[in-house]
């Protein structure tokens, strides 16, 4: 009987797969077929069943599967330990290439944004609250015949607010106020003086501002009424004068007027009593 000797590969399933395809058209055949795999070989003769020819490997020895006893003895420890209690994952320490080591990597910063005063931000307050009512801009028209002419026009300037400052340089307005009222270790001395002042100049620059706009008309009176009252403090002030007398009194002159009250009193009731009382009336003969 003729005997067809073929090779295969367990790691690529595609030639696997071709090989049990020549392996059933040579039993078809009638040929004795040895399928030589990295394990041992498999005898297939017709009509009977397959027989498995372990390879040797040193010392008479049957070779194993290629790292089949270290997964064997890794399931074996996962067993072990799952029976402890243990996990049996082990994390990666190794770092990652491109990462720092955690040793390198840099402290953690505390939540929120890091409170950076600088001495320039005293100048950039009083600039941003230093300005006029309006200003005068060029504005590019056209006039009657479709001609562009450039003409001066006069606009608003944004109302200057501390929200408005802190925001542009990326801080909150409660910031600002930190900043300018805080102190030392003593208690007493302010710890950013210059900008203290700037603080409070750069409010006094608002009210004046607000002053101005209220009283031109420039700024609406409602507004001007409103943010007078909730940014500088006014509040509508009501004058009342109070007359009192504050006389000096004996018993002597206070019974008096006691017994003149009830005299009064009595009186009355009996001009009283007469009203009511009906006239008489007369009848006159002829």
């Amino acid at each position: 009987m003729a005997t067809c000797n073929m090779q295969t590969n367990r790691r690529r399933a595609g030639k696997a797969i071709t090989h049990k395809e020549a392996s059933a058209q040579a039993k078809a055949n009638g040929k004795t077929v040895e399928v030589v795999g990295p394990y041992g070989v498999t005898v297939h003769e017709p009509g009977e069943t397959p027989d498995k020819v372990p390879r040797t490997g040193k010392g008479g020895a049957p070779a194993s599967e290629p790292g089949k006893e270290k997964r064997t003895a890794a399931r074996k420890t996962a067993s072990k330990d799952a029976a402890k209690g243990k996990a049996s994952t082990k994390v990666d320490k190794t770092p990652v290439e491109g990462m720092a080591a955690p040793a390198q990597q840099e402290e953690k910063r505390g939540v929120g944004r890091p409170s950076v005063f600088r001495p320039e931000f005293c100048e950039m307050l009083l600039s941003f609250f230093r300005i006029d009512l309006e200003r005068e801009v060029e504005v590019t028209k056209q006039d009657k015949e479709g001609k562009p002419v450039t003409v001066v026009e006069i606009v608003l300037n944004r109302f200057p607010t501390l929200t408005r400052f802190a925001d542009s340089i990326d801080v909150t307005r409660q910031t600002l106020h930190d900043w300018a009222t805080a102190v030392e270790s003593d208690g007493a001395t302010l710890k950013h003086p210059e900008f203290s002042y700037a603080y409070t100049r750069a409010k006094d620059l608002q009210e004046s501002l607000l002053i101005e706009g209220g009283m031109s008309g420039v700024y609406e009176p409602r507004f001007a009424s409103l943010a007078s009252k909730n940014l500088i403090g006014w509040r509508d002030q009501i004058d009342q004068t109070v007359t009192a007398t504050v006389t000096q009194a004996t018993t002597d002159d206070l019974n008096k007027l006691y017994e003149d009250g009830i005299a009064k009193s009595r009186a009355a009731r009996k001009a009283a009593e007469r009203r009511s009382q009906p006239k008489a009336t007369y009848d006159h003969q002829d």
